[in-house]
């Protein structure tokens, strides 16, 4: 078959398609779609104002009081002391002693106007990370630590402090709890804000 000829029947053919495929398209114009512009959203229905049946009272409930005599202040009266007589008995046996209470010292005030106490310095870690973990786990033994953080010579330091304590005795004792718990040999300073 010649080339030309070839040429001009793919052509028809490929012609004959794009008639096949447009030209209805051309001429159906009944087929495009259209969009309904009536409502389909119901009618609003009327409501009424709703009505109550009146509360029934049950047999037996007292009638509330008002306000005014429910709330009334009332001036408290006077504890009279009731006279205490001692009887001496005799003693069969003797009675041990009762520990007297130390009086608890009074906080002193310094320069700033804070109270002077005392800390206890658990540890002193070059890590923040470190002293959290420690922090944490004396909270949770109930101890009221804390971290400060410092600059040092050798770099920042993080220190895990327990207290204040206004008694330097009590801080004492906190101390000795945790040199046995922890097994290291913490300090005592003063306490700086």
């Amino acid at each position: 078959m010649d080339d030309g000829l070839k040429q001009r029947l793919v052509g028809a053919v490929v012609l004959a398609a794009l008639a096949v495929i447009f030209l209805p398209s051309l001429f159906d114009q009944d087929n495009r779609r259209r969009v309904s512009t009536t409502s389909k959203i119901p009618p609003v229905k009327s409501v009424g104002p709703a009505t109550f049946k009146a509360p029934i009272r049950e047999a037996g409930i007292p009638q509330a009081k008002s306000p005014d005599e429910m709330y009334q202040l009332v001036d408290e009266p006077e504890v009279a002391k009731p006279e205490t007589k001692l009887a001496i008995k005799p003693a069969t046996k003797p009675v041990a002693s009762q520990p007297v209470a130390k009086p608890v010292p009074k906080p002193s005030l310094n320069q700033q106007g804070v109270p002077k106490a005392w800390v206890i310095q658990v540890a002193s870690f070059k890590t923040e990370t470190r002293a959290k973990v420690l922090r944490d786990k004396l909270i949770s033994q109930g101890y009221k630590a804390y971290i400060r953080s410092l600059k040092t010579s050798k770099g920042p330091a993080s220190r895990v402090l327990v207290g204040p304590k206004i008694d330097q005795r009590e801080a004492q004792k906190v101390k000795a709890r945790l040199d046995r718990a922890l097994k290291v040999d913490t300090l005592i300073k003063r306490f700086e804000p």
